[in-house]
């Protein structure tokens, strides 16, 4: 959205859930959901398309999306159905 809260740009996605990002990545991480189609995509913060997608088989409900540094800068998403912590190469 601009200063007057008017939308700009838009991207289609199946249900996005979670959301992370932070100044000095150049993506936007975003967690979708659905029965075939659940995964955490990868956002180019100034093309606005997806780069890349991280999927599990089964995945339903991608939420708590991090990335931390102590780890090598992997990806870690919460997935609250297999009650599991993921940790993914980003």
């Amino acid at each position: 959205m601009d200063r007057n809260g008017l939308l700009q740009h838009e991207i289609a996605m199946n249900e996005p859930i979670g959301l992370y990002s932070t100044e000095e990545l150049s993506v936007v991480f975003v967690g979708s959901k659905g029965s075939k189609k659940s995964a955490v995509h990868s956002v180019d913060k100034k093309s606005l398309k997806i780069v890349k997608s991280f999927k599990l088989i089964g995945m339903k409900h991608p939420t708590g999306i991090h990335i931390m540094k102590l780890l090598d800068d992997k990806l870690i998403v919460i997935y609250e159905y297999l009650h599991q912590m993921l940790i993914i190469n980003s």
